[in-house]
């Protein structure tokens, strides 16, 4: 039987997941480096979390330990510096992490010849 421990922690992985997605997102739209850098610990965060969700299925006694290691990586996911992107979108918007574009990167991409390899 599983214990209810083990949904708590599958709810707070699914929360680093989601945030983590979402710096990423708004990292690609907007090129600002304070998501870039929250979709790299994101990486991590997830990382601590699954090993979390795992300890608190497949040890039960350390089922505390387990969710300190969910918690821990939802902590460390919340503290990175991020800049501030929405203005005046709505709250699925922001969820989403539907922020607005930056045309620079756009252009920038498309500016930038691709490199050929050798043959």
């Amino acid at each position: 039987m599983i214990h209810y421990f083990f949904y708590i922690a599958v709810l707070g992985l699914s929360v680093v997941m989601i945030l983590w997605l979402r710096d990423c997102r708004i990292y690609l739209r907007t090129g600002l480096l304070g998501f870039r850098k929250g979709a790299i610990y994101g990486i991590g965060c997830t990382a601590l979390s699954i090993w979390g969700v795992g300890m608190v299925y497949l040890y039960p006694n350390y089922d505390i330990l387990g969710l300190a290691c969910v918690l821990i990586g939802l902590y460390i996911q919340g503290k990175v510096e991020r800049e501030s992107v929405f203005t005046n979108e709505t709250g699925w918007e922001r969820f989403s992490g539907k922020a607005p574009i930056n045309q620079n990167i756009l252009k920038k991409e498309l500016d930038t010849p691709k490199k050929k390899g050798k043959r």
